[in-house]
């Protein structure tokens, strides 16, 4: 999905200001961020190592995704290659502090 793309942007803000009150929507979300943070930890388990086996995928999501949104939805920037791989970059370096909840 291209954040950039009208399509994109109409679906998150239908998810974020639509979900509360729409059990359909609600759903539909729940379901996508099951699934996403399904196959996140499914990567993680894959990569293997004792840095992978402690992080929290929900939060790696949050980190990865958060900045993206905020770049698209509320800055209204392009996002590009460089500017995924920082935020790639920043948050691998803050791994250690994604730890799985306990």
């Amino acid at each position: 999905m291209n954040l950039a793309e009208p399509t994109a942007k109409q679906f998150l803000a239908a998810i974020i200001t639509s979900a509360d009150t729409d059990p359909r929507i609600a759903s539909l979300r729940d379901d996508l961020m099951r699934r996403t943070v399904d196959t996140l930890a499914s990567m993680l388990d894959r990569v293997g190592g004792s840095e992978t086996a402690e992080c929290d995928p929900e939060l790696l999501l949050t980190q990865l995704v958060g900045p993206l949104i905020v770049q698209v939805s509320i800055m209204r920037n392009p996002v590009d290659r460089g500017f995924i791989d920082r935020v790639i970059d920043s948050t691998l370096e803050g791994r250690v502090a994604a730890k799985r909840p306990t």
